[in-house]
């Protein structure tokens, strides 16, 4: 497959132009052509299996659910907003 875009977009194309633009997707059983991933594609596909999110640091971290009255929270807040500074 071909990593360059064409020079026109494809709705700009003559009968022929377009017709070689995309005469790579007119095969069959393209799968066949396929082998095991090499080292650069094997990296890749790890990178892709990863979970997402913060990288783990220590033990790791556990998210948990915590109920506070309003007014305690409004007050925390304030407090960490005027530390900030």
């Amino acid at each position: 497959m071909s990593k360059n875009p064409p020079a026109r977009p494809l709705t700009e194309m003559h009968t022929d132009e377009l017709a070689k633009a995309t005469a790579e997707f007119e095969r069959e059983l393209v799968v066949d052509e396929f082998g095991p991933p090499d080292g650069l594609a094997r990296g890749r596909l790890n990178r892709a299996r990863r979970k997402r999110g913060r990288p783990v640091r220590g033990r790791g971290v556990k998210a948990i659910s915590v109920t506070v009255e309003v007014g305690i929270l409004k007050r925390t807040d304030a407090l960490a907003k005027k530390t900030a500074r």
